[in-house]
């Protein structure tokens, strides 16, 4: 009788770190700031403008992920693998994007497995709604400024 239990084939993550265009900065404070690159210089400049709202360095406080259509996003347990994170920042990402399996709503500061998340939309419709705006800055300042 042949045992089927073991018998599949493995198959090798891809190794992201930071040479693979997908994550840069210096990651000083241990914050990762996910995004999906929109190709907009206009919506960066936006992303820096909130990032040093919570009173952080865009390259050296951060780890930043920039997603791409071309590129497969690494998993949140790869990323934490080889870098320290503490607390995550997500535009237009969803949880399951980045491989986690929980539940929370957009703009809700949420802990899981030591780590603080706060999930927004993307930068392009933060930048064009006042309710939206509104929203992340509760947030920023939930996650950072208390």
């Amino acid at each position: 009788m042949k045992n089927t239990y073991l018998d599949y084939k493995i198959f090798l993550a891809p190794d992201f770190n930071k040479s693979s265009n997908v994550l840069s900065g210096d990651n000083h404070k241990h914050i990762l700031i996910g995004f999906m690159d929109e190709g907009d210089n206009e919506m960066n400049l936006v992303l820096e403008k909130i990032v040093l709202s919570a009173k952080l360095n865009f390259t050296s406080d951060c780890l930043i992920l920039r997603g791409d259509d071309a590129l497969p996003l690494p998993s949140f347990s790869q990323i934490s693998t080889q870098n320290k994170i503490e607390k995550a920042v997500l535009f237009g990402l969803k949880p399951t994007d980045l491989g986690l399996k929980i539940e929370t709503a957009v703009y809700q500061v949420t802990e899981f497995n030591g780590c603080t998340f706060l999930f927004a939309d993307k930068i392009s419709r933060i930048n064009t709604s006042i309710e939206h705006k509104r929203a992340l800055w509760n947030g920023i300042q939930q996650m950072f400024l208390q």
